[in-house]
């Protein structure tokens, strides 16, 4: 047996994925000719090469993980202090509950704005240049 593989060419690609990943795969004959970027291979190939393409895959993942996306701190230290959505929810249907008015004097706006003032944006954040 033989599969028709179509490898997927990204080539706008800034993020440095790697690309040709199997995307579509049939079965074909014996005499089938390959078309225009299919590639001919047996189910044990394809299954070598999917291997292949999730170790470069991981790879490039962890890099990227590592190098390019690099966690704010001031974002970091707020997720760490903010009141749980849980207690934060609370806060409202309480404010909401006794008839007070849910604005900028509400116990809930004050707890998020304490922890936003405590830890200002201090960059934009995401990206390493």
């Amino acid at each position: 047996m033989k599969l028709a593989v179509l490898k997927a060419k990204d080539t706008d690609n800034p993020s440095g994925m790697p690309d040709e990943w199997p995307t579509h795969c049939k079965e074909v004959a014996d005499d089938y000719q390959a078309v225009g970027d299919e590639v001919l291979m047996t189910p044990e190939e394809l299954q070598i090469m999917k291997a292949e393409q999730k170790s470069l895959y991981d790879a490039w993942y962890q890099d990227w993980q590592e190098n390019v996306i690099k966690p704010s701190q001031w974002s970091e230290n707020r997720v760490k202090e903010y009141p749980s959505v849980g207690d934060q929810l609370d806060m409202i249907w309480h404010t909401l509950n006794e008839g007070k008015p849910l604005d900028k004097t509400s116990e809930w706006f004050l707890s998020v704005k304490s922890v936003k003032d405590k830890y200002p944006k201090s960059d934009s954040g995401t990206l390493i240049s």
